[in-house]
């Protein structure tokens, strides 16, 4: 493969394929690829189904070099000829010279205001397989004086391709599977939650957020947007919205957690929690950038079985439960009950086992979640 050493060809694949359990490595896979196929560094891009950028990762460059590249459109291919890459076939390995004429490249802006300003002035791009409605790419960049790639570093890039795919897929299976887990831990308690993307739209939802939505009391989802029920509530909300994911009115791009007041459709209290999803937790696999709860006022009832049915604790278990929850010890417990305290522990084991919680003072906060 040309000049390239079986070394740097190996050190490359490693960094791939811990990429997705040590982030860094992306940014060390990039930089390898960067430099095995002759170039000095290369970029990770992934745009969904309107041109939205999801993923921009470019090691090396200046953030103002990205931003610069993002503000201008370039994922936009009437914009960046390079762009369009994004939509051939998987596998393709493709030059500047595929898409665009030499001279048409000079006459353009984006090449001679950003490509040749940020050491991009020539590009080699591999087209990755597509996620759904998600694309990506893998694309090398090279200086002038790099000059337009050679054959030998478009078949070194074409050996590489597959283990840039397989830690991308390998990513996007990790992440979907934090996702779920996620969401599953917030349906454990009931919580009405919806995960939502950089543009405010709804992606995940939990079982209860689900139940909600589609009871249309408090909130519901048209258009794939959150909104609130009550026309006049909506403003506040999307304006919640708007904060948690760094689009506030004024313009900062700030984020911040939010929370407000809603009323449900028989005028009872509603409160929505908003907050931002810290950036990269599930990168590569949804454009996740904040979560929102909405907590209903509870109906009363037996707080021993409303234990019981969140956790699967016995009658038994949920009242020891509630009796460390206040404080009280193993013994006391004991001889409020008049048993003994090891079968007042044998209880408490079993009580942590089911709460999953790793001693009895965090008890505590389980049960506050349930107003208890």
């Amino acid at each position: 493969m040309g000049g390239l050493s079986r070394d740097h060809f190996d050190q490359t694949v490693a960094a791939f394929a811990a990429a997705p359990f040590q982030p860094d490595q992306w940014d060390e896979g990039l930089r390898l690829l960067g430099e095995a196929c002759g170039g000095w560094t290369a970029q990770l891009l992934t745009v969904d189904k309107k041109g939205g950028i999801c993923v921009n990762r470019l090691p090396l460059m200046p953030d103002d070099a990205i931003d610069e590249w993002e503000r201008r459109g370039g994922a936009i291919p009437h914009v960046n000829p390079r762009a369009a890459t994004l939509f051939a076939p998987a596998g393709s390995i493709t030059s500047d010279d595929d898409v665009l004429a030499r001279d048409a490249q000079e006459r353009l802006p984006v090449y001679r205001e950003i490509f040749d300003r940020f050491g991009a002035r020539f590009m080699m791009v591999g087209t990755l397989r597509p996620d759904g409605d998600r694309r990506s790419v893998a694309g090398v960049l090279r200086t002038r004086r790099q000059d337009h790639p050679q054959r030998a570093d478009m078949e070194v890039m074409a050996a590489l391709m597959p283990h840039v795919q397989a830690a991308l897929t390998m990513q996007g299976r990790l992440n979907d599977r934090d996702l779920r887990v996620a969401l599953d831990s917030l349906d454990l308690i009931d919580l009405a939650a919806f995960l939502c993307d950089s543009s405010g739209r709804v992606i995940a939802r939990t079982r209860a957020g689900q139940a909600l939505a589609a009871a249309g009391d408090v909130v519901r989802v048209q258009q794939g947007m959150l909104q609130a029920a009550i026309g006049r509530q909506d403003g506040p909300l999307q304006a919640a919205l708007r904060r948690a994911i760094g689009r506030a009115d004024d313009g900062s791009g700030h984020v911040c957690h939010a929370t407000i007041g809603l009323t449900d459709a028989a005028g009872r209290p509603c409160r929505v929690d908003i907050a931002p999803v810290p950036p990269g937790q599930f990168h590569f696999s949804v454009d996740a950038a904040c979560i929102a709860t909405v907590t209903q006022p509870r109906p009363v009832g037996d707080p021993r079985l409303l234990l019981a049915q969140a956790y699967g604790l016995t009658p038994t278990e949920a009242s020891v439960a509630l009796d460390l929850a206040q404080g009280m010890t193993a013994s006391e417990i004991a001889a409020q009950r008049g048993v003994s305290s090891e079968t007042v522990r044998v209880q408490v084991r079993a009580v942590l086992r089911k709460t999953d919680v790793p001693k009895a003072t965090a008890l505590a906060a389980i049960i506050g979640r349930f107003n208890l």
